[in-house]
């Protein structure tokens, strides 16, 4: 069964600009956002993904006190569906969201994820894609990606 994912901004801009939107309809069984992330993509969104509101504003105001608006809604949505997996790519919000037993993927993890259930053939010609926008990932990073894709 094909799982329920809630998506960051950074996650819709990156697909965006490598024109990859159609692996997470093709992943996911329902793909939804939230008014913040909405507002901060400040784009069109795809028919597949759905945005909710979050109904636990004081648990998305305590977030935003150490995290961003987007991410702090992506977290708490997440608490009215236990069985989601969330894309985050900042470092301290998946931090945060691991710590309160989410599972936590970001960009690059939906990219493995995509090669690895044979959505796409390869994920480099899409991370060379992505490295021409301004997404900052470490050579570590992209080795390590390619080894688990298997493109080392």
């Amino acid at each position: 069964m094909r799982e329920i994912l809630i998506v960051d901004t950074s996650c819709l801009i990156l697909l965006f600009k490598i024109g990859a939107f159609d692996i997470l309809k093709n992943l996911y069984s329902e793909v939804l956002t939230t008014p913040q992330v909405f507002n901060e993509y400040n784009h069109t969104l795809p028919d597949f993904v759905q945005v909710k509101e979050v109904n636990d504003t004081f648990l998305q105001q305590a977030l935003e006190q150490n995290l961003g608006k987007g991410e702090s809604s992506v977290i708490a949505l997440g608490f009215t569906l236990p069985e989601c997996s969330l894309v985050i790519d900042d470092r301290k919000a998946r931090k945060a969201a691991r710590s309160m037993g989410f599972t936590v993927t970001g960009t690059l993890g939906v990219l493995v994820k995509a090669k690895q259930e044979g959505i796409i053939g390869r994920i480099k010609p899409l991370l060379d894609k992505l490295l021409e926008t301004d997404f900052r990932v470490s050579d570590e990073v992209i080795t390590k990606i390619l080894e688990i894709a298997g493109e080392n």
